[in-house]
């Protein structure tokens, strides 16, 4: 069949979907299309969405090889120049993942763990070998989700025993889910089923992903391992009318508290394992947060409403007089905060900082994001955008809590008191991100007098564990330092977004497409395939000679 901007394809053709990548077409019609990812998840869209979303894979542009340089190329060269060749410096990474060998070989790749991961997983196995219950704490961008994840599914998935994973917010069902897609093999991908509103439900899968929402009809049944997401929720009466529901064998519980948590009153038996932000960041793992505490001298009345401030006493704190103050202190200091991610009170409140940024600085450019405004691809470009740095100061309400990463913000701007370190943790966590450029960020936080509630605020320098935050020199240890400064630049912007480990990097290529110099990293497990494939387009070209490391 035709397309009506004249593409040709068919069922069976690879094709390029805007949002999921490289798909293949399993069903044409009139009235819908159907595509499987690489991970065997099948996506069904209308015939009209699939013209806007589906293009094809390019294969007519024209390529010029240039050069190839991989670990296993950098190997067979030192054996042959001996130890006067220079090879790509990412060996200095080398030390900073071990490998943890599952307890299947059916698992679907090798994946790597950083150090303290590798204790947690064989912490969580130790805690349960002598306890029924315990929890997991480990901050944010810490993989909290792929150290649970990985540990259910060597544990419990592949030995054929049934999960129940529940948690208050789809955001955090939805990033479980896409953990888990990438540890099993496709067939167990399907063994995966929903509880929560807006998705077809079953409660019958090997792992159910629940909405606590949705939990109220869930039925009776049993389960060898529960597992609470944001555990600090679950002595909510929700939460406890749940579990009356159901028998398990073991309960994990997943936070990203820092402190000591009151494990009486949460039920659990042991604390399996805790790693705090400040430990992360001495070690050089996450990025070094550096205070900026602005004091507005306005004095507000706040209520509490269960373990946070309520959102209808929060809306008073959207003033003209504290946004101005908010306002005049970014546009002041607006070079040095750069790229700026910004968490307001509510969706009015994003709104009204917007223009007011806007209007302080005519230069800069200023957008919002908030849910239930705007479609799903309006809010992927304004993202994008500022990703790209077309945006330079991105203003959202709670929408970028979970599962966003642009690694080079380099700040984070709180407008929002709260008394949930869960909550806090979230918001910092968008800055984190360490990359060959950004060992620190700014971390803005706005304090108002909040009366009775002032001593109760999250701040800063709770994050402090043992130690006070300071804004001194970063403690990344210096052999994790990545020197590159003779790499060129579109390589140093790949390497700076990189959305893996940088010891997963095997090495990179570059190639002249349409008279502009490009490349790509190659990651570690694509290596040896991509030499083969590298080495038929060589012949393909007509090229005698051989490949010239970089």
């Amino acid at each position: 069949m035709k397309w009506p901007h004249e593409l040709p394809f068919k069922t069976g053709d690879w094709v390029f979907h805007r949002h999921l990548g490289k798909v293949l077409l399993t069903k044409i019609s009139s009235s819908e299309v159907k595509v499987r990812t690489k991970h065997g998840d099948e996506i069904r869209m209308s015939y009209e969405r699939a013209i806007e979303m589906i293009l094809p894979i390019e294969r007519e542009r024209t390529l010029e090889l240039r050069n190839c340089r991989t670990r296993i190329q950098r190997q067979q060269q030192q054996a042959k120049m001996g130890d006067g060749y220079d090879p790509l410096p990412v060996s200095s990474y080398s030390s900073d993942s071990i490998e943890y060998h599952p307890s299947s070989i059916e698992d679907k790749q090798d994946f790597l763990a950083r150090p303290y991961q590798i204790e947690a997983l064989k912490a969580l196995t130790n805690c349960f070998s002598k306890h029924r219950s315990g929890i997991l704490a480990l901050p944010t961008g810490s993989g909290k989700t792929f150290v649970a994840a990985k540990w259910i599914c060597d544990r419990f998935i592949r030995s054929g025993k049934k999960v129940i994973w529940i948690a208050h917010r789809i955001e955090l069902l939805e990033q479980a889910y896409a953990t888990f897609t990438k540890l099993l093999q496709p067939s167990m991908a399907h063994s995966i089923t929903w509880w929560a509103g807006g998705r077809p439900k079953s409660p019958y899968g090997r792992l159910v992903l629940v909405s606590i929402m949705a939990a109220r009809n869930f039925p009776p049944m049993h389960t060898d391992l529960l597992v609470i997401d944001e555990a600090h929720h679950e002595p909510a009466q929700t939460y406890r009318f749940f579990q009356d529901r159901i028998s398990f064998e073991k309960h994990l519980g997943l936070t990203a508290t820092p402190k000591r948590l009151d494990e009486k009153r949460l039920g659990y038996e042991s604390i399996a394992y805790q790693k705090t932000f400040m430990s992360l960041v001495s070690e050089g793992w996450l990025a070094r947060p550096m205070p900026v505490i602005p004091k507005t001298r306005l004095n507000f009345i706040l209520e509490r409403r269960m373990d946070d401030f309520s959102e209808e006493s929060l809306a008073t704190l959207d003033t003209d007089e504290r946004n101005e103050f908010i306002a005049e202190h970014w546009s002041s200091n607006a070079e040095m905060y750069g790229k700026t991610l910004v968490f307001a009170l509510n969706r009015a409140h994003a709104r009204r900082l917007t223009n007011v940024f806007s209007l302080k600085r005519l230069d800069k450019r200023i957008a919002y994001i908030v849910s239930g405004e705007g479609s799903q691809d309006e809010r992927f470009q304004k993202v994008a955008r500022f990703r790209n740095g077309e945006i330079d100061v991105l203003i959202n309400c709670r929408i970028f809590t979970e599962g966003f990463d642009c690694p080079d913000v380099r700040t984070i701007m709180i407008t929002r008191p709260t008394l949930s370190t869960t909550l806090y943790l979230q918001m910092i966590g968008r800055g984190t991100r360490v990359t060959p450029n950004k060992k620190s960020f700014y971390l803005v936080d706005f304090e108002d007098d909040l009366g009775r509630f002032q001593a109760e605020l999250i701040r800063p320098w709770y994050l402090g564990d043992e130690q006070e935050i300071s804004t001194g020199a970063s403690l990344i240890p210096k052999e994790r330092k990545w020197e590159y400064e003779n790499f060129p630049e579109w390589l140093k912007k790949k390497i700076e977004v990189a959305p893996v480990e940088l010891s997963l990097i095997a090495g990179y290529v570059t190639f002249i497409l349409e008279n502009e110099e490009d490349g790509f990293l190659v990651h570690k497990e694509d290596e040896e395939t991509f030499i083969k494939i590298w080495s038929r387009l060589e012949e393909e070209a007509g090229s005698s000679k051989p490949i010239q490391l970089a």
